[in-house]
């Protein structure tokens, strides 16, 4: 899953809702970013247009150092 840099606060802002309330979904024009908590603790992301999405899942341990790195930008 690549993320465009010039896209960072908006999945920075995304990302810390999913922190807080468990899940979240963010969208600009066409693309959509969000993410959710799964029962055993993973994080689940998803991104892309909105007829050609890309889910990924996480451990919290990955989840952190994401929000780390667009934390810095």
């Amino acid at each position: 899953m690549l993320i465009n840099r010039a896209q960072g606060r908006w999945v920075h802002e995304a990302l810390e809702i999913i922190e807080e309330e468990r899940r979240a979904t963010r969208t600009q024009q066409h693309h959509a970013f969000g993410g959710f908590y799964n029962e055993a603790g993973a994080v689940i992301l998803f991104a892309g247009t909105h007829d050609d999405l890309v889910t990924v899942e996480l451990s919290p341990a990955s989840f952190q150092a994401l929000r780390e790195e667009f934390a810095d930008g």
